[in-house]
């Protein structure tokens, strides 16, 4: 593996750190979904523009409106927004340990696009990313059935099932988006992408008439706080499309449901590790062995 290999791999793992650190604030927040996804958003868009305006990218950035790159980078607020949306509805109709499997076939959309969109089958091999987005994926699915069966009462709803898996499926295609917005730059794209998602948002927020007053400030800090983390999540996302393939970055990040499980045993204790200690050991094991068939597809 040479080193632009191994810087990618290295980018794609911190993203999926973050990606699975960011919901953590929901977990403490009685906000709206979508009014906390809206203040996350502001803060993403803040701590975009932030860093473009301290590394002196605006200028660069304005030349570079009307370019391919830059309406790839515009395209991708409605879309991400609207997979965020269909997850969210997906939830509230079959609850969150069934909406979440089904959303999480993500991965192997992304490597189903990458593959007919970007023609990456010819610079991979397909068959160690196919088999690692596959354990991801099981991973996902295994780690998922941990978080206890509270909402069991949620019917079974194909509805719901095919919101989830489109959401699956939109948030795929944003990752097709990123990696052909790359020329723009790692911190520009962040920049359009997070206002087009602002923007987006806000439109959502008023056709369903959300009160965008009525939160408390302990939840818009919240909101906000995730906001910053998924900063780091979006930026390393982006810098380890400058290396890798999307059929392969994208679904090493996927695997952030390692970190997110981590975060629901040490700090909100959601997940009874001695009842589902081998689940768990399952899952991660899964995980990473996924992570190291797609260290083989270069």
């Amino acid at each position: 593996m040479d080193s632009t290999v191994l810087t990618g791999f290295a980018f794609a793992l911190m993203g999926s750190v973050f990606m699975g650190l960011y919901p953590a604030p929901k977990k403490l927040a009685k906000q709206d979904s979508v009014l906390f996804t809206l203040v996350m958003v502001l803060a993403f868009f803040l701590g975009s523009l932030a860093m473009a305006v301290y590394n002196g990218l605006l200028p660069g950035l304005y030349s570079k409106i009307g370019s391919p790159y830059f309406m790839y980078s515009v395209l991708i607020g409605p879309i991400w927004a609207g997979g965020v949306y269909l997850f969210i509805r997906s939830v509230s109709k079959i609850g969150i340990s069934k909406a979440n499997p089904w959303k999480n076939f993500s991965p192997l959309f992304g490597i189903i696009l990458g593959f007919v969109l970007l023609k990456e089958h010819l610079t991979v091999n397909p068959f160690y990313v196919v088999s690692g987005g596959i354990f991801v994926v099981l991973s996902a699915y295994v780690l998922s059935k941990t978080t206890g069966q509270s909402d069991n009462y949620k019917p079974t709803d194909f509805g719901g099932i095919l919101m989830a898996v489109f959401a699956g499926f939109l948030l795929a295609v944003v990752s097709i988006l990123n990696k052909l917005a790359i020329p723009l730059g790692v911190i520009e794209q962040q920049v359009v992408w997070s206002a087009s998602s602002l923007v987006s948002l806000v439109i959502l927020a008023l056709v369903l008439k959300k009160n965008l007053l009525a939160v408390s400030k302990r939840d818009n800090f919240l909101a906000f706080f995730a906001g910053v983390i998924y900063l780091g999540a979006a930026y390393f996302l982006l810098s380890s499309f400058k290396f890798l393939e999307v059929s392969v970055a994208y679904v090493i990040i996927q695997a952030n449901v390692i970190w997110a499980v981590g975060v629901g045993v040490i700090f909100f204790h959601e997940i009874d590790v001695k009842k589902y200690k081998y689940r768990i050991i399952a899952g991660i094991l899964s995980g990473v062995f996924g992570v190291l068939l797609l260290a083989f597809a270069k």
